[in-house]
């Protein structure tokens, strides 16, 4: 029986590598079937943090050209792209703290440079929300949300609280309020 909801908390002491591997787990069924329906990264803090530690090449079966090597955040995603997915990326506009702008910049920079080079850029949609604390990570077949950015502190450092969920109503639910960030303009 496969459970549809699973629900981890992480400590830095306790079991630090529990939602990394989550990720994990996720961002590989989805590179193996990728979804049909735009996918959704909503954080407020985002950073290119590792998905898989591919240095002794385990990750060869889902793309071969990888090297052996930490294969980051911004590589999957535009491995998805390349399958045929769309991503929209929704960050904080960090306007208030502006000592932290920069943070965000510097993951969009890249990615945007990295699809257009690659001829994908119509693929991305990269946007920034004022105030925004929503945590989220939606694809067709889960979601992922809970305390934690999609950061180094979010993935090793911090304690965090995650709920996936695979089922048809809350995937849904969450795909109807992320479309509404649709309405800001992209980056």
């Amino acid at each position: 029986m496969i459970l549809e909801t699973r629900r981890e908390f992480k400590t830095a002491t306790g079991t630090p590598k529990i939602i990394k591997e989550l990720l994990q787990m996720i961002f590989a069924a989805e590179l193996l079937k990728a979804s049909q329906k735009p996918i959704w990264i909503v954080s407020p803090w985002l950073s290119n943090v590792e998905v898989f530690d591919n240095r002794s090449g385990y990750f060869a079966e889902i793309n071969p050209d990888w090297p052996c090597a930490s294969i980051r955040l911004i590589d999957v995603l535009l491995e998805l792209i390349k399958q045929g997915s769309e991503v929209n990326i929704v960050v904080d506009s960090e306007e208030y703290r502006k000592e932290y702008n920069r943070h965000n910049d510097k993951f969009f920079s890249t990615i945007k440079l990295r699809s257009q080079r690659e001829g994908q850029s119509s693929r991305v949609s990269l946007r920034k929300s004022d105030n925004l604390h929503t945590k989220g990570f939606l694809f067709d077949t889960g979601f992922l949300s809970g305390s934690m950015n999609m950061t180094y502190n979010g993935l090793e450092v911090l304690d965090e609280y995650i709920v996936y969920d695979r089922s048809k109503d809350a995937i849904a639910q969450a795909r109807l309020a992320f479309e509404a960030y649709l309405s800001i303009s992209d980056e």
